[in-house]
């Protein structure tokens, strides 16, 4: 990196921070996100520069296939990455907002046309029964572009499967036999999942939001104005619902908001920027910052406890019978949710990731495995090897939903980790982003030339007893 290049970025950050962004290969990127503001460093660098920071901050967040690395690569070439790392923010222009976009999908495109390199193991489980697929709907030709793949809206709403892809074709599904309901093409470059609200399916591209009929899929009306989406706040609790204050960048206050009336109830600053949405549960609002862990009473506003966490992650609070359990150091550490004291470590790996939790079940990923542990006790009910590393989870009706980096979904019995089937989707995002649902006992997967739905796996507690 050049003289200027650095001064430049001393001029934007402050010395201490350009010297965390030099003391790495990867520049300090991966493991002190806190420290580093995209624009202003992509925006120094010259491009050949600009491109060998970002492949080192790619290849350090575990992107290990050469083809997809590779293809990346190749990518970048088109883009200009210093345009591009300005799309994540609020003050950027819509060609700055269209190259973030083109850059997201297109790393999702590359995964896609490569999926896992050729050492990689052969996942756990075999695929879904024959007798589990209820039906299958195809789009009748191959994506077109890096974002033309499907993804479903997070609710099945009178018996319809929303599906929306970047391209700007929109469906509905019959969700019984997958038929079409209807199908709207926009000329628009979408972000899908399509949201659903009161009869209206909203969608978003650049700026401008379209609200369509969810029964006719007709055009009702566009606006760039805010519209819903899908990084909604979590659903609302005794009559209210929790957002964070501003959108990209992260703000650094909680507001609860009146649910029926919209009216903001309190507001509580936490003093630093707030990187995921909060989490609520038992009357209590936690939340995560860059600084700390903070607990809120849900009410009033009021902070019942925080204390200093310097490993910040990019999931949200995770909590489970009465814990908070947190990763740092390749240790989880439970909290008492309602004191924030310690009541019991795991350190059995080097974990770095809390993945979810559910039914009295911690779920945590770490260098060699991927673990269930016993949120009562903290002690280890199962393991399996995580060469094939999960990087989203959902729990439903005891079945662990794991989308990994190899574009598997795999299904996994909660209380026994045994591997129940796996299916290929291709890519992998955040669960909100609807390559997958889990409705009342069926599992809607999308694919590269459309959906797919099967019947939800049983696990050991919902098979019959044996003759």
């Amino acid at each position: 990196m050049s003289g200027p290049e650095q001064e430049c970025i001393q001029d934007q950050l402050g010395e201490e921070d350009l010297e965390i962004f030099l003391r790495t290969p990867e520049g300090g990127l991966y493991d002190h996100p806190e420290h580093w503001q995209p624009a202003a460093i992509f925006d120094c660098l010259k491009r050949e520069t600009a491109n060998d920071v970002f492949m080192a901050f790619y290849e350090a967040a575990a992107q290990d296939s050469e083809a997809v690395l590779a293809c990346v690569r190749n990518l970048l070439e088109e883009i200009d990455i210093a345009k591009a790392a300005w799309g994540f923010h609020e003050i950027a222009t819509d060609e700055q907002v269209f190259l973030a976009s083109k850059l997201l999908t297109g790393e999702i495109a590359c995964l896609e046309n490569h999926g896992p390199s050729a050492d990689s193991p052969e996942p756990p489980g075999p695929p879904p029964p024959e007798h589990a697929l209820l039906w299958e709907f195809s789009t009748g030709e191959q994506p077109r572009d890096s974002g033309d793949f499907l993804m479903l809206a997070s609710a099945v709403t009178q018996g319809t499967v929303y599906a929306a892809s970047g391209s700007g074709q929109v469906y509905a599904l019959d969700a019984r036999t997958g038929h079409v309901r209807w199908h709207t093409e926009l000329d628009a470059q979408l972000d899908p999942p399509p949201v659903i609200r009161d009869s209206r399916v909203y969608l978003r591209s650049i700026r401008v939001y379209y609200t369509l009929d969810a029964t006719t899929g007709e055009v009702l009306g566009t606006n760039e104005g805010r519209g819903p989406q899908h990084t909604d706040p979590p659903r609302p609790e005794a009559g209210r619902t929790v957002r964070l204050e501003g959108d990209l960048p992260p703000g650094t206050a909680v507001h609860a908001v009146d649910a029926a009336t919209g009216t903001r109830v309190w507001t509580y600053d936490v003093g630093s920027i707030i990187p995921v949405a909060p989490t609520q549960s038992g009357g209590t609002v936690f939340v995560r910052s860059y600084e700390g862990i903070h607990a809120l009473d849900e009410s009033t506003g009021r902070l019942l406890w925080e204390t200093e966490w310097e490993y910040v992650g990019d999931y949200p609070p995770h909590i489970v019978d009465g814990i908070w359990p947190l990763a740092g150091d390749g240790t989880v550490i439970a909290l008492d949710a309602r004191t924030g004291r310690p009541r019991w470590f795991f350190d059995e790996d080097h974990i770095n990731r809390i993945a979810g939790v559910a039914d009295g079940m911690v779920l945590a990923e770490g260098a060699l495995g991927f673990y269930g542990i016993e949120a009562a006790t903290g002690q280890r009910k199962w393991s399996l090897n995580n060469d094939w590393r999960v990087f989203y989870v959902t729990v439903a009706d005891g079945v662990v939903y794991a989308n990994t980096v190899t574009g598997d979904l795999h299904t996994l019995d909660l209380q026994t980790g045994e591997s129940l089937w796996t299916q290929r989707i291709g890519y992998y995002l955040a669960p909100e982003y609807g390559l997958y649902r889990v409705v009342d006992g069926v599992v809607y997967v999308t694919h590269g030339e459309g959906v797919r739905a099967y019947r939800a796996p049983a696990t050991t507690d919902t098979r019959p007893p044996a003759e």
